[in-house]
This record gives C-alpha cells, sequence and structure tokens, in this order.
C-alpha cells in the first residue's frame, strides 16, 4: 500500500491550520518556529548536516557555511528557538560527530552542548555513544576508520519524560540469578551508554531504496521514543532527510512533524513509511518485550518473597538452633497506595514467626528481628515487611483472620530450599503435620507462602517460570 501525506511548502504557509501541522514539510528548518506554536513538541530527535561534508545543492544550505562559527551559530539558532516550541516536559536529541578541519579535530557535539546552555537554557543530561559498527569509508591522515558518533540528551527542565523501565533489557541472566534475585533488578538491566545499533545498508532498505546519506536505525529511535514519549506525543524531526524518525512515530502511535529541503526525499517518504511499517510489527514487538519484562519481574519479586525469611531466620537464630521457630508463614499482599510511589518499595509481605510455645524474651526477639531487617541485605530486597512473634496457640485463633489461613492455598518450602516449593498445601495440613515438617526441614524452619516459585537453576532465557 502506498500512503501518501500531503506536503506544506513555504507557499502554502501562509494558509495553514493547526490540522495540517501533523506532516512532512517541504521546508527550511530555520523557519520551524514560524509554523509550530510554542510548547507543541514532546521530543525532537535529529542529526544535523554534518559541517563541509555533503553538499546537497541548496543555496545558503546549513554545513556550508563560510566558517566554522557561522555553522555553530545556525545550529545553536535553530535550537535555541526549538527551546520555546518545546514542553517543559520535553527533551531534545542530537546526533553530532566530530570534524577534522585545518589539521584538527572540531568537538562540534560539545560546542554545540555548550552554546545551548549559555544561549537558550537547555540542560545536559546525558552523552551516549553511538556505535554504528560501520559507516562510510572516509579516510583521512592521523585518523583511524570512525564508527560511532555522540547523542546528546538535552532537556528543557528537570522534570522532563523518562521512562526507564521501558527499555530495561530482561535478558541474559545467568543461572544463579535464581539462588541470588536481590542482585538483580525486578525490572531488567539497564542499558549502558554505549548503543550499538546497526545503520540500514546505505543506499538499501529492504527491498527499497533509501537514498539518504546516513539513515538512522529504526530500534535508535524505538529507544528514545519509548524513554521519553507516551502515545499520543509529538515528535519533531527538523532535518527529516529519509524520514525515519517520523515513520517509526506514527507506528508508534505517536503524532509527527518534519522538516527537509531536499524533495526527492519528501516524495521518498510514503515509501519509506511503508518500508518501516513492513519492519515494525508494533504489537508484537511491544508486548514480546513488555511480556518478557514482566515475566522477569514477577520471577524475581517472587523469589525474593521467599527468600526473605530465609535469610532474616538464619541471621537472627543461626541454623540448627535450639530456639528455631516451629514455622514462618510469608504472606504477600499489594503494597498500599502512597508506598507504590517509592522506587525502592516493591513488595509487602506480613511474616508471622511461629514458635511451639512462648520464646524466651519475646521483646529481645522481636527487635533483633527489626534491626536485622533494617540492614542489608534484607534491607536491599524492595520488601516491606511486617513481622510478627507469635505461638502456635496464637496463630491458630488467628486463623479466621487471614484467607491463607481460613483454607487458602500455601506453598510449602523446606530445608531452605526457597526457589522450589515441596509441596501444596492449606492451613489445617501445615496444622497436622507441622512437627513432621520441622524435622524434616533441617538448617531453615518451614516456610509457607502464597508465593508460588519452582525456578530450575538455568539462565533466564532457558528457564520456564512458574
Amino acid at each position: 500500500m502506498n500512503f501518501k501525506r500531503p506536503v506544506l511548502t513555504d507557499s502554502k504557509l501562509k494558509n495553514h491550520t493547526i490540522d495540517k501541522l501533523h506532516r512532512l514539510h517541504l521546508m527550511d528548518a530555520r523557519r520551524l518556529h514560524d509554523l509550530i506554536p510554542k510548547k507543541t513538541v514532546d521530543v525532537t530527535i535529529t542529526s544535523p548536516p554534518y559541517y563541509k561534508m555533503k553538499n546537497y545543492g541548496f543555496k545558503n544550505q546549513i554545513g556550508h557555511e563560510r566558517t566554522y562559527e557561522d555553522y555553530l551559530n545556525v545550529l545553536t539558532d535553530i535550537f535555541a528557538k526549538l527551546y520555546d516550541l518545546t514542553k517543559d516536559s520535553g527533551s531534545l536529541w542530537l546526533v553530532l560527530d566530530t570534524v577534522k578541519l585545518d589539521g584538527e579535530v572540531k568537538l562540534i557535539p560539545f560546542d554545540i552542548a555548550t552554546r545551548l546552555k549559555d544561549q537558550s537554557g537547555w540542560k545536559l543530561q546525558h552523552v551516549i555513544i553511538w556505535n554504528k559498527q560501520k559507516t562510510l569509508p572516509w579516510v583521512r591522515k592521523g585518523q583511524l576508520r570512525n564508527i560511532y558518533e555522540y547523542i546528546l540528551f538535552l532537556t528543557k527542565t528537570k522534570n522532563f519524560k523518562y521512562h526507564i523501565d521501558r527499555i530495561q533489557e530482561p535478558a541474559r541472566l545467568k543461572h544463579w540469578w535464581v539462588r541470588y534475585p536481590e542482585r538483580y533488578n525486578p525490572k531488567g538491566k539497564l542499558p549502558t551508554d554505549i548503543w550499538e545499533f546497526l545503520i540500514p545498508t546505505q543506499g538499501f532498505m529492504g527491498k527499497k531504496y533509501l537514498r539518504h546519506f546516513c539513515p538512522f536505525p529504526t530500534k535508535l529511535v524505538e529507544r528514545v521514543l519509548l524513554l521519553t514519549t507516551d502515545v499520543g506525543d509529538t515528535v519533531l524531526d527538523p532535518f527529516a532527510g529519509s524520514g525515519v524518525v517520523l515513520a517509526l512515530a506514527e507506528c508508534m502511535g505517536r503524532q509527527y512533524i518534519g522538516f527537509e529541503l531536499k524533495e526527492d526525499y519528501v516524495q521518498m517518504f510514503p515509501k519509506v513509511q511503508d518500508e518501516v511499517r513492513q519492519q515494525y510489527v508494533k504489537e508484537e514487538r511491544e508486548l514480546n518485550h513488555r511480556k518478557k519484562q514482566q515475566e522477569l519481574e514477577r520471577a524475581i519479586k517472587n523469589l525474593r518473597q521467599v527468600k526473605y525469611p530465609k535469610i532474616l531466620v538464619e541471621k537472627v537464630f543461626g541454623k540448627n538452633s535450639d530456639a528455631s521457630p516451629l514455622a514462618v508463614f510469608a504472606l504477600s499482599e499489594d503494597l498500599y497506595e502512597d508506598e507504590r510511589n517509592s522506587k525502592w518499595k516493591l513488595m509487602r509481605e506480613n511474616l508471622f514467626i511461629v514458635f511451639d510455645g512462648d520464646p524466651v524474651n519475646r521483646a529481645a526477639v522481636k527487635s533483633r528481628i527489626d534491626m536485622i531487617s533494617s540492614r542489608a541485605p534484607l534491607s536491599k530486597f524492595g520488601i516491606v515487611a511486617n513481622h510478627s512473634v507469635v505461638t502456635f496457640k496464637e496463630l491458630l485463633d488467628r486463623q479466621n483472620r487471614h484467607p491463607c489461613f481460613d483454607g487458602g492455598k500455601l506453598w510449602l518450602y523446606l530445608n531452605g530450599k526457597v526457589h522450589q516449593y515441596e509441596q501444596v498445601v492449606d492451613f489445617k495440613e501445615w496444622v497436622e503435620h507441622r512437627i513432621e515438617w520441622q524435622a524434616a526441614s533441617k538448617n531453615v524452619p518451614p516456610i509457607l507462602s502464597n508465593v508460588e516459585v519452582y525456578q530450575q537453576e538455568v539462565p533466564f532465557e532457558e528457564s520456564t517460570l512458574a
């Protein structure tokens, strides 16, 4: 399907309406402030023309200024004006490279960042290295083959959109993740600031020709859009080129505004849209990614919740101690509303540490439990725990106050093996077999939880999650 979009040119500018804003415009980026209302843009992703490297055949084209300072001045002016057109929660992503002039390297990314800070207020949040792994084979004396560029991440305010959970990487966990879930972020592994994305084969994109100097890889654009935008947001590329940023924004349910001077690129844009649509199957890619993240998050949280009471009783009572409890009930529940706002609070758990008779100096035991649970490693589990020291008789009196004590399903973990449950039981079965199960669990008291864990000790990619 060849899906054409109307193009708004300078000659039609005086008749434009807001409805005609979200499209690719055959216009100079230096006119963007004439077209875009203030505080319209959520994110800008762009790569300005390289300095003295590509001639597009236009009079006064950006990249062919008389001096390097003139080039910096033009780009600074464009992005300084963009500051007012960007929402307070918005951001600017600039892909830039260094250039060698008169025998020395000019640090364009850092010169631009400094000017934008001084002249407009853009705040540099991070510098990312984009490892392209391949590029055009330019050769200059004193230089090796350059395969990376810089990505500047700038924001307008400190309250910028930043959905880091969306781009964390859940895979590549070795087999020991099962026994040490507290060492792994349930949301996944944080990406580094070196991004490895291959550029599309230059001059070719799938079965369609993509005649562009350096086209963006869709996965790079996808990462930025996931990180800093939501569905319905407006994405701008003032140097749209082949239009990959705009086409992917459309695939992901974002609105887009693009500027491009080369008419060939504008006419080619519908083909690029078709090709990007075919490459990016939104439902499959996003759902699979989220599903894998959610599976990992659930598995790590479950493992932590069952391991927490094991570590607690080991540290409080020691192994093979005569003072060891009869059992520990670890009952998970939803976080309270105010607790969900805390980044480190992931789960809530009620722990009932059960003794056959009244423990000697119950207050001292409770005090020691509170002290140990407030320190690492337990303080790093992300668990809001309520600890109760009770006798068997006291627990019987409470059995009608919680669903797990009144016929609810419980998973039994014996002998400190907290990544695989022994069997599924209910409270009445525990009452009947409590002495037997305590004897079978030599090093750690039996743990009964409303959380099911049966996890093989294999890398995450090979696991079947319980």
